[in-house]
């Protein structure tokens, strides 16, 4: 499935992320050509389909959170924090 998303997208659906899309991590990076530091995963309903969302908090003097990923969600999400 082609997303579609723009920059603008993506950057509105990081924003509005909250813990009950949280879905596991802090987990190292598994990629060693990256600069270090935390990967997260958050899941979130976008659209009619469930959206994968990974996002790494660099470990620099100053805390930035990159997107690495987002697409529709390849398997059913354990979302911990999911209110019901």
């Amino acid at each position: 499935m082609e997303s579609g998303f723009t920059n603008d997208d993506v950057e509105r659906i990081v924003k509005s992320l909250k813990p009950e899309h949280y879905s596991y991590g802090p987990v190292e990076d598994d990629k060693p050509h990256r600069p270090e530091g935390d990967v997260w995963v958050f899941g979130r309903e976008y659209e009619g389909f469930e959206l994968y969302i990974k996002l790494k908090r660099t470990r620099a003097n100053t805390i930035i959170a990159e997107c690495m990923s987002a697409h529709e969600a390849e398997f059913e999400m354990t979302l911990p924090n999911r209110r019901r």
